[in-house]
């Protein structure tokens, strides 16, 4: 993974370095006072969390809507407080929790993952973002916000969301369909030195709750006047 941005970065250093010197800055303020202004929508998401509570947390919002996925987050964490408590625990005691969301039917790929990462990490969470990517299979974005919010690394975010913001943001130095490994660097490269967990944030929320996959909510977004596709209507 890190191997792959940084080839695609140097790529992206030489092709956009630039556009995206001269937009940094103002995208890092907007997208930061756009996150102070809103209230913490996942309690994982902040600073302060265990990476073994930032992944109960993203594994339950992949298999439910975000209401349910906090309820679910709480639940786990109240009754399994470690990885370690996780994986000796009875099937009956998962089941019992997660019945009550109707997905006992991932009872045993719970109890599965919480042993395959502890027999990576040496009976604690691996520290290496591979080893979350070949023992779980997580996704590149899952894994990101583990690293960050977990372990308090300075790794952008660029789920699918994301991606969408930032392809819509540089429109008019993006091919048509940018790959994955160029908005990667990207992300990357627009990343804060500092206060770059809230960045994060508010980058996932503005992404996800504004520039919509469908009628993005332009006239809301706080990029709109430095994105190349913003439809913004004349006053």
């Amino acid at each position: 993974m890190a191997t792959q941005t940084r080839v695609v970065g140097g790529e992206l250093a030489r092709a956009l370095k630039g556009v995206v010197e001269a937009r940094k800055a103002g995208i890092q303020r907007a997208v930061l006072a756009w996150a102070y202004d809103r209230p913490l929508r996942y309690p994982w998401r902040q600073s302060g969390r265990t990476p073994y509570e930032v992944l109960v947390g993203e594994l339950a919002l992949r298999d439910t809507a975000p209401l349910v996925a906090i309820n679910l987050y709480h639940s786990l964490i109240r009754r399994f407080l470690s990885i370690q408590a996780l994986a000796r625990a009875p099937e009956d005691d998962l089941a019992e929790i997660l019945s009550s969301f109707c997905l006992q039917q991932y009872v045993r790929q719970i109890k599965t993952l919480a042993e395959s990462l502890l027999q990576c990490g040496g009976g604690n969470m691996p520290r290496d973002s591979q080893a979350f990517v070949k023992t779980i299979r997580l996704e590149h974005s899952s894994v990101s916000i583990i690293m960050c919010f977990g372990y308090g690394l300075p790794v952008s975010v660029t789920d699918h969301n994301v991606s969408r913001l930032l392809s819509r943001l540089f429109a008019g130095n993006f091919p048509r369909e940018p790959e994955q490994g160029l908005l990667q660097a990207l992300g990357q490269a627009l990343l804060p030195d500092r206060d770059y967990q809230c960045y994060n944030c508010g980058l996932l929320d503005l992404a996800e709750l504004v520039c919509r996959h469908e009628e993005p909510l332009c006239i809301q977004c706080p990029l709109k006047d430095i994105c190349d596709s913003a439809v913004v209507p004349v006053a």
